[in-house]
């Protein structure tokens, strides 16, 4: 077994049942992240991400349908240079937007001394304006193409 590690965010595990994220979509997200930021690649093929979890292809991709599906994930197709498909691009952003907003609320509530709550709805705010802003970048860069 090789080493490593991935961080999981502590606002997802928190809150897996209030969004009513299944076990099932929890694992394929979380081996969908391995891949994300592995040296070897940032754009897992269903296969791989099944091989991982232990299933067939089609559970993995019905776990990523529905991940996308509810906003959590945002898939970019690719293509190879010579025409056809390849794997998949799978943006995190969509799941870090709905995170940070009650992760830094919670964590101003645990310091006592933290941000304020209002400075952190801010400051959650003004990063989910760039991520919408980065967003619309690349939607007009795909259209563009």
């Amino acid at each position: 077994m090789r080493g490593g590690f991935t961080a999981v965010p502590d606002g997802l595990i928190a809150h897996m049942s209030d969004i009513n994220m299944t076990i099932s979509q929890f694992a394929t997200l979380m081996v969908v992240c391995k891949f994300a930021w592995s040296k070897r690649t940032s754009h897992p093929s269903h296969q791989a991400i099944a091989d991982c979890l232990g299933t067939d292809k089609r559970t993995a991709q019905r776990n990523l349908l529905e991940l996308e599906k509810r906003g959590f994930i945002k898939k970019k197709m690719r293509h190879h240079e010579r025409g056809g498909r390849s794997s998949n691009e799978y943006d995190f952003s969509p799941l870090l937007e709905f995170l940070v907003q009650p992760a830094l609320e919670e964590e101003a509530r645990r310091e006592g001394r933290g941000l304020p709550v209002k400075e952190a709805s801010m400051r959650v705010q003004a990063a989910c304006r760039k991520i919408r802003a980065r967003r619309k970048i690349e939607k007009e860069q795909e259209e563009g193409q």
